[in-house]
């Protein structure tokens, strides 16, 4: 079917196709493949075309979400790659050099002999001399010999008792991701130079506060104080919440299921750029402290009270906007906003109000959007749309059709037709 397609018309499907179905409309429109050489980073899944993937010539990242077998050596030797990711996928065969950092689930150091930086959550072998940098994710700490340890700059793991801290104050680290509990007293850990801390059930020591930290996580009953001066970003989980407690040069905050926060009203002391919340707090409260703050990001999360009337609130200076919940017609919105997520009852006021805004990237959740809706926002020059979560067809597709798109989140159609759509 596709070799009976002429070039315009191979031309548009492929804008909404992924790289393994491009890779079988080449035989239509060689053209189609200028907008794929400028990847930088490339996602190989079960159904990507192997033989196919040379394409994208300047990709430097590529993320595996299948097995690494021998069929990919000479692909990969194709590519000058910085990294490999493979969260989820095993290594069943195959040598890959010249990949310097690897980031798998189950890392096979015959598999990567130039390999230099690694990131795993399970390892069965000694992990080699020539191996200078390694991020671990492993139940305990006693999984790691004691010359890994040495090299460890990453470390998730669960703390059983004291005596673990032994083993991990002798490691490099700058990261670290701490899962234990109340009674364990971390402070022998303050002299470690971190950048990013992760706290579950422990108390952060006041002389943590001395470290170069970058980003801070807690998952605490109560917040501490906190003074690093070098910290930009604060994530808080389920804690008793004093915005009078920090006094720290943050420009990132997020509350998730914070139920409990003393002075919000101070939240435009912080100076935040970027403020995510969760809570079961009162949504006028937190629309009255964030319209004094300067902010470019914001995600309301959740807040089934949440209208059109509060958006009247927000601060002009937002750039993202993600609000998921409540009773949002997308009528009124801050005028300046590029990337919108957006979750609620959305009109056909609301959809003409929406393709005003200089948006680049849009994802709706369960809006009720129907085809005819997607008719208003037609001229946006978008290049990330999602729409999975509305009823969409082929019908409605067409009118986005000559949108910049270089993704495209929708319900699975039927390619047939979605062709005689976008041709009538």
């Amino acid at each position: 079917m596709l070799d009976k397609l002429n070039r315009d018309a191979a031309c548009c499907v492929t804008k909404f196709l992924e790289l393994h179905d491009v890779a079988c409309v080449k035989r239509c429109c060689k053209q189609i493949y200028i907008e794929y050489r400028d990847l930088y980073q490339l996602t190989i899944g079960n159904l990507t075309d192997v033989s196919r993937i040379g394409i994208c010539r300047n990709v430097k990242v590529i993320k595996m979400n299948r097995h690494l077998t021998r069929d990919f050596e000479e692909v990969f030797s194709a590519f000058r790659l910085d990294k490999l990711i493979g969260d989820d996928c095993g290594i069943d065969s195959g040598k890959f050099p010249n990949i310097k950092n690897v980031k798998v689930s189950q890392f096979v150091s015959s598999s990567f002999p130039d390999a230099e930086e690694v990131e795993f959550c399970n390892v069965f072998e000694p992990i080699p001399d020539t191996i200078k940098r390694i991020n671990a994710t492993v139940e305990t700490i006693g999984d790691l010999e004691e010359n890994e340890v040495e090299r460890l700059i990453g470390l998730t793991c669960d703390l059983d008792n004291a005596k673990e801290l032994k083993i991990i104050k002798k490691a490099p680290l700058t990261s670290l991701n701490l899962n234990g509990n109340d009674d364990i007293d971390i402070s022998c850990l303050s002299h470690l130079e971190l950048k990013i801390l992760i706290l579950r059930n422990l108390k952060m020591p006041d002389s943590f506060n001395r470290m170069p930290l970058q980003e801070l996580e807690l998952h605490t009953d109560k917040m501490p104080a906190i003074t690093c001066q070098t910290l930009r970003k604060l994530i808080i989980h389920k804690a008793e919440v004093d915005i009078t407690l920090i006094n720290a040069p943050i420009v990132y905050l997020e509350l998730y299921g914070c139920n409990r926060i003393r002075l919000l009203e101070n939240l435009s002391k912080l100076n935040l750029v970027h403020f995510v919340i969760s809570s079961r707090i009162s949504i006028k409260r937190i629309i009255d402290a964030i319209s004094k703050c300067k902010l470019k990001t914001l995600e309301l999360l959740g807040f089934k009270l949440l209208n059109d009337k509060h958006m009247l609130s927000l601060p002009s200076t937002i750039t993202r906007l993600v609000v998921d919940g409540g009773m949002i017609t997308g009528e009124v919105l801050p005028p300046h906003i590029s990337d919108l997520y957006i979750s609620g009852d959305i009109t056909h006021e609301g959809m003409m109000n929406i393709s005003k805004l200089p948006l680049r990237e849009l994802a709706f959740g369960e809006c009720g959007i129907t085809d005819d809706m997607l008719y208003h926002i037609r001229n946006l020059e978008l290049t990330d749309l999602a729409i999975r979560d509305n009823p969409i067809t082929p019908v409605g597709i067409k009118h986005i059709a000559n949108m910049p798109l270089r993704r495209l989140d929708c319900k699975e159609m039927d390619t047939l037709e979605l062709i005689k759509a976008l041709k009538s």
